[in-house]
């Protein structure tokens, strides 16, 4: 049923669309309470499209847009 299932996703999907050149991926942690005195570390992970270096106050800046976050 799988392969079947990716054979046609495979025949009528639309193409991918082409993606960032680079990419930028960040992690990081944190504590949060739970019930009863309990912690536990909830992480998060975001993905991002880096932009070409640009010039801003004289220095060189590189930011990155369409952020996507997950924990």
């Amino acid at each position: 049923m799988q392969n079947e299932e990716v054979e046609r996703l495979e025949k009528e999907m639309p193409a991918a669309e082409k993606g960032a050149d680079k990419m930028q991926i960040s992690a990081d942690g944190a504590m949060v309470p739970l019930l009863h005195g309990v912690w536990a570390e909830v992480r998060t992970l975001v993905v991002g499209e880096v932009q070409p270096a640009v010039q801003e106050k004289g220095e060189t800046a590189v930011h990155t847009r369409n952020l996507s976050y997950f924990s």
